[in-house]
């Protein structure tokens, strides 16, 4: 009689320990969802994509420039927003340093050497805020 009842009792005490497929599956889900939520945070990796179709490691190694490829001054920085978007370029001119807003730039190929142009004048580079060093 103890054997039947130890049989009986066999297929109770496996359904227990294998779990709920339902429950196996939502305990999957906050993988899936961590993966998702990763993918969105800002990258700040210096050899991807930051602005102008160059990286940030290419910006830093810029030159601003004007129309005719005069230098302006030296790129030595990126300035981002709380997204994680560039939205200036830190440029060192005459011993200061300006914020030169993304949308006046371009991305300009000299000789094969990456540079950024600007549309503003001389006069408006100076004109703009000093930011520290």
């Amino acid at each position: 009689m103890k054997r039947i009842v130890a049989l009986a009792s066999a297929p109770l005490l496996l359904a227990a320990c294998g779990g709920n497929d339902a429950e196996d599956q939502n305990a999957a889900a906050p993988a899936d969802t961590m993966a998702t939520d990763t993918a969105t945070i800002p990258a700040t990796d210096p050899s991807a994509e930051a602005a102008l179709g160059m990286t940030e490691m290419q910006l830093m190694d810029a030159d601003l420039v004007d129309a005719a490829g005069e230098d302006l001054g030296d790129v030595e920085g990126v300035v981002r927003d709380a997204s994680g978007t560039v939205t200036a370029l830190n440029v060192e001119r005459d011993g200061g340093m300006v914020a030169v807003p993304l949308d006046s730039l371009t991305r300009m190929d000299i000789d094969g050497e990456m540079d950024v142009q600007t549309t503003l004048s001389p006069e408006e580079l100076d004109a703009l805020a000093p930011t520290p060093m």
